[in-house]
């Protein structure tokens, strides 16, 4: 190519490298790659503007200013944050800057001595021709594609891609921007959307739990208030006895799941109290025989002098039952057995390391129990992934079954660990650490029959079986009871009896008027009334809801008619000091 030529070629390639700069200011975000963008622009114009049309003896004159100009010019295509390339109607690389060269890893001769085709996987000699040709036709074009380095590593990038002609030779300059960085924040972006819906449904589903678990407390309630009444008027010989004592034992267990409910609700506390897990263990075993698949043994071994535990009872007993449900699930239809073992382990460092929770426990005095099946067991990459929330190897899962025990565990100070193998089966193993001290003193033994007293009592609750059964209780502690359905009803019964109503058995949520409400208005008409709340929530969630206005006493539902009498004699005692 002559001098003149090539003049010409340099002139029309810093136009179009001018002129992409500018149409890539448009979309810029960054001021600081705007401002940079423009500079750039400016600097190839004048750059440009210096190179002559003419003979080479009007070049030969300039040599210096020109030589300078193409240096300067180079050096701000060097300059420019993202690759530039300038290359020919066959691939070929016959330019680059610095930036080009720095993302593949070549110097700059050797990545002149190179096709676009060593780099980028997406196009053959064939492709580039009919890229090359609808780029022509439409002036421009971007595409999204892979770039390999020289040591063989991708990554993403976004070419924009524009052609000219030049003395009958097609030429493309290509500006090329690494979108690493760009997909790893979509990421982020995407996986903080994903963790915010996850948020917002349990949310949701808390809400639903409470509201379901408040609904299911009441039922509760009327099933557990009429068993006790028919137990103590079944003679303690009969044989109805035992049938009535298991399904009140159901029942408890199914009050305890409802707390669990509303703890997860966040309307609720756990309870911690010092807890045998061989005791529990034997009282749920049967319902455990229940949950495990029929041709499925049930084995306990229990050592013997284990020391309690502190923890919350019915969220142990919900540890338990999901494991039993993951065992039988992994056994499946086929005899298998299931082993619960209960002994003391003294932990080293050496073994905390060895099983792969130093990070979780320090070394001491643990109550292991281990759960055992003869089920199909686990490769490695299920193993892995166990402890994730919702996932499941089984086409119908139960529930969030490993997640909610772990999570359990761990609030409880203590850690899980998993040896399984597969066609072998599994064995889960619990670690919970022992206290350094409990409270040994012997609790006084629980009254035979409960307190009795005298007055009237207004018992407003919108629950139609729930008043009744309250009704039949009071009248069995030696009360009158009067009954409203909700605080608005309540309130103007306690008008018309305001002197002969000594007591008030207010639950807590109601529609219309709920609990909280109508306990304003009560004590506003009479400031020294003795007001019993009754809701299946924590009393600390109660009592903060109602700030500094104090009441007499709380009862929990669902409540026995012990634990009612107990109740109203702290309310008694409370006015008489």
């Amino acid at each position: 190519m002559s001098s003149s030529a090539a003049s010409r070629v340099a002139a029309a390639t810093l136009n179009t490298i001018a002129m992409q700069l500018g149409e890539l200011t448009q979309g810029a975000s960054e001021s600081d790659t705007l401002e940079f963008c423009a500079a750039l622009r400016g600097l190839i114009r004048a750059s440009a503007k210096l190179i002559p049309e003419s003979a080479p003896i009007a070049l030969l004159s300039m040599g210096h200013d020109v030589e300078r100009s193409l240096r300067i010019t180079q050096e701000s295509v060097d300059s420019a944050p993202i690759g530039i390339y300038r290359i020919d109607g066959d691939g070929k690389v016959v330019g680059v800057n610095r930036a080009a060269c720095e993302s593949l890893g070549y110097t700059r001769e050797e990545l002149e001595s190179l096709t676009v085709f060593d780099f980028d996987g997406t196009f053959t000699r064939e492709t580039w021709l009919v890229h090359r040709t609808e780029t022509q036709a439409l002036g421009a074009s971007t595409v999204t594609t892979t770039h390999r380095r020289k040591d063989g590593t991708t990554f993403p990038v976004e070419v924009y891609v524009k052609q000219f002609m030049f003395d009958g030779e097609p030429y493309t300059v290509t500006f090329v921007k690494d979108l690493t960085e760009t997909l790893r924040s979509e990421q982020e972006r995407r996986g903080l959307e994903i963790r915010m819906m996850q948020a917002q449904k349990l949310e949701s589903l808390g809400v639903l739990a409470g509201g379901i678990a408040h609904d299911f407390n009441n039922l509760l309630m009327v099933i557990l208030g009429n068993l006790e009444v028919a137990l103590r008027k079944i003679p303690p010989a009969a044989a109805e006895r035992a049938w009535l004592s298991d399904a009140e034992g159901a029942a408890h267990q199914a009050a305890d799941l409802c707390r669990q409910l509303l703890t997860y609700a966040g309307k609720g506390k756990s309870l911690a109290e010092p807890v045998d897990l061989g005791a529990l263990l034997r009282e749920q075993a049967k319902m455990l025989e229940v949950i495990a698949s029929k041709s499925i043994r049930l084995l306990l071994n229990q050592a013997r002098d284990v020391p309690k535990i502190l923890a919350d009872v019915s969220q142990i007993r919900q540890v338990f039952m999901n494991l039993i449900i993951n065992a039988s699930d992994a056994i499946g239809q086929t005899p298998g057995v299931i082993s619960i073992s209960t002994s003391t382990m003294t932990c080293d460092q050496e073994y905390l390391d060895a099983i792969g929770i130093s990070h979780v426990l320090k070394p001491g005095f643990y109550v292991s129990v281990a759960v055992s099946d003869t089920g199909c067991g686990m490769n490695e990459a299920v193993r892995q992934r166990i402890f994730d929330p919702f996932f499941s190897t089984k086409t119908a899962s139960r529930g969030l079954g490993l997640a909610a025990v772990r999570g359990i565990v761990s609030k409880h100070g203590g850690a899980i660990c998993v040896d399984s193998e597969p066609g072998v089966g599994t064995t889960f193993r619990l670690l919970f650490p022992v206290p350094e001290s409990l409270d040994t003193r012997v609790p006084e033994p629980e009254p035979t029959e409960p307190w009795c007293g005298s007055g009237v009592v207004l018992v407003v609750d919108d629950e139609e079986a729930l008043r009744s059964l309250a009704q039949r209780m009071l009248d069995r502690l030696g009360f009158e009871a009067l009954v409203a359905r909700n605080g608005i009803e309540g309130l103007a019964i306690f008008k018309q009896h305001r002197e002969r109503i000594g007591y008030v058995l207010l639950d807590w949520t109601m529609p219309e008027m709920g609990g909280g409400e109508a306990f304003v208005e009560l004590r506003r008409l009479k400031p020294d009334l003795r007001i019993i709340l009754a809701s299946g929530y924590a009393p600390e969630d109660i009592f903060m809801r109602l700030g500094n206005r104090h009441a007499t006493a709380f009862v929990r539902k669902p409540y026995n008619i012990m634990e009612l009498a107990a109740a109203f004699q702290a309310a008694a005692a409370e006015k008489e000091g």
